[in-house]
């Protein structure tokens, strides 16, 4: 696997940097959300202490004289050192409390669109190691320059399958061909009974760490895009699909 990644262009010591890199994206989900949980808590306190310096104001104004401006800027200091109180911010004066802010948010902001790239990046990263269908394992059977072979075709209808092979056989003479000697070709069959009777093709697949594929086309209804997703979800839970429409 690891010289899979390689070839990929993602460049991973062992299994265990693997792993790690993969804990990071939830380390990574769990700092963001801490950090919109700050700047929400920080937003709901502007908010608050905008509305309370709103009715302050509406009450100053039935002051008069120099009680107004008195009042005033003893009103806007409070409602400021409330504000900034309430943020937790440190420092011993109101002008320092602002500045801890000030500073706060613009880390925040930066470390929000740090996170944001490093997941972003650590997403690509996973979608192409757990490539083929999120399994991350490897097409068993593939051509000389890389291209998929596929095994069966299968037809789907609203509420069966109709199993056939490929023409010409692809790798007639490899025993796995021996393991689908159960299923039935040609005939209308339901999803549970191929899946069932492919059991032992997935077994062998998992033993070595690869999958088989299969062509699926689509013969169900129009407007029966439940029971095509249904059919497909099976498919993929064994083979390789690849989708015929």
């Amino acid at each position: 696997m690891i010289d899979a990644l390689r070839k990929h262009g993602i460049t991973v010591r062992n299994l265990d940097d693997l792993a790690s890199r993969l804990e990071r994206v939830t380390d990574y989900d769990k700092a963001r959300q801490e950090l919109d949980e700050t700047q929400s808590a920080l937003a709901g306190a502007r908010a608050a202490a905008a509305r309370q310096a709103a009715d302050l104001q509406a009450r100053l104004d039935r002051i008069s004289g120099n009680r107004v401006q008195m009042a005033d800027k003893a009103v806007q200091e409070d409602a400021m050192s409330a504000m900034l109180w309430q943020t937790g911010a440190p420092g011993g004066t109101d002008q320092e409390r602002l500045q801890a802010v000030l500073a706060q948010a613009s880390q925040t902001e930066k470390t929000n669109g740090d996170l944001t790239g490093q997941n972003e990046q650590m997403r690509r990263e996973i979608a192409r190691v757990k490539g083929n269908g999120g399994s991350g394992l490897p097409y068993c059977w593939t051509t000389l320059d890389g291209h998929p072979e596929y095994m069966l075709r299968v037809d789907l209808h609203d509420d069966n399958v109709v199993v056939s092979d490929i023409s010409p056989r692809p790798r007639s003479g490899d025993p796995a061909w021996q393991l689908l000697d159960a299923v039935p070709r040609g005939q209308t069959i339901t999803i549970a009974t191929l899946i069932s009777e492919v059991a032992p093709l997935d077994r062998d697949g998992t033993a070595k760490k690869c999958r088989y594929a299969v062509e699926a086309f689509d013969g169900t209804g129009r407007t029966n895009k439940i029971g095509y997703k249904f059919l497909m979800g099976r498919l993929w839970s064994v083979f390789m699909v690849r989708e015929i429409r």
